[in-house]
């Protein structure tokens, strides 16, 4: 029965908090005293850029090539609005912190570790190689 409770808290608005806040606990840790939440926020939402600019490399620029000149920085600048209303907005950044900083303790530091540098480190080559198809596409 504990596996099944274990199941049900692992979900997306889960996981993106998790990440949150091991950025957070990074960056307040090893950078920037003043703006951890900031950067965290920025990161985050560059990341999420990646992979939507990655998944429309492979997927729409097939259909639609001149599309991504045109939308490209305005998707960036909704994705950092919209996480910036949903970490900084009345701080709410303290909140989310204190509460999921107790959840993440409940798996150890290299499972958590491991899995966050293969994110960006996958979120990061999915774009470059995206990228890549694209221009290969655009010679031809």
């Amino acid at each position: 029965m504990a596996i099944w409770k274990k199941c049900k808290m692992i979900n997306m608005k889960n996981i993106y908090y998790f990440f949150y806040v091991r950025l957070y606990k990074f960056y307040s840790y090893f950078g920037e005293k003043d703006i951890p939440h900031i950067i965290s926020v920025f990161l985050m939402s560059l990341l999420l850029y990646f992979n939507f600019s990655g998944l429309y490399c492979f997927i729409g620029a097939r259909l639609y090539p001149h599309f991504h000149d045109k939308i490209s920085i305005p998707i960036g600048l909704v994705i950092f609005v919209l996480n910036s209303f949903i970490f900084l907005y009345k701080q709410k950044y303290k909140k989310i912190i204190s509460e999921y900083d107790l959840k993440v303790k409940h798996y150890p530091n290299w499972i958590v570790g491991t899995i966050m540098i293969l994110y960006i480190g996958l979120s990061i080559f999915f774009w470059i190689y995206a990228g890549y198809q694209v221009r290969c596409l655009n010679i031809k």
